[in-house]
């Protein structure tokens, strides 16, 4: 009797392409650390700031990056602005809580460098009368990040400018 090489090889192809069977891709890293945010109430041509917790969970230490975006409908309205840089990586400690900021400017405001994201303070600045925000209420998504294996949490809130 003969054997038949080449459908006992695709056979083992199928099998080592398609994965094993009951085998599953691992779950996303755990956080490990909690985010909470305030809402906004900012003046037109003024600054405006979202209160952030963050919390370690089960002991965890490292490093967390901010960041902040708008995530409404897309739209013509002049919105205030939270994404800037540099990046601030910053590091929280194991049961540790960390209270800081997020900071809204008005559209087209130089932002200052000393206002990153985290417990910082907002550098002075100054917005021009033509920097105005369009009177709305506008989403955004705030989020911290774990440096080392990028697992991350999100707060989603609103910034209103009367």
């Amino acid at each position: 009797m003969q054997t038949r090489p080449l459908p006992l090889f695709l056979g083992l192809l199928l099998t080592f392409c398609s994965g094993f069977p009951g085998a599953q891709a691992a779950p996303p890293a755990a956080p490990h650390f909690t985010l909470t945010a305030t809402n906004v109430v900012m003046p037109a041509t003024g600054l405006g700031s979202s209160h952030t917790t963050v919390t370690s969970v089960d002991g965890y230490s490292g490093s967390i990056v901010f960041s902040c975006k708008y995530t409404g409908p897309r739209t013509s309205a002049r919105i205030p602005t939270c994404e800037y840089g540099p990046i601030a990586v910053w590091p929280l400690k194991a049961n540790q809580t960390l209270k800081g900021a997020i900071f809204f400017f008005p559209p087209g405001s130089a932002i200052p460098l000393g206002a990153a994201a985290g417990p910082l303070r907002p550098a002075a600045f100054s917005a021009h009368p033509a920097e105005r925000s369009t009177p709305g209420t506008y989403r955004y998504t705030i989020t911290a990040t774990n440096t080392q294996n990028r697992a991350a949490v999100s707060a989603n809130i609103t910034v209103r400018v009367p």
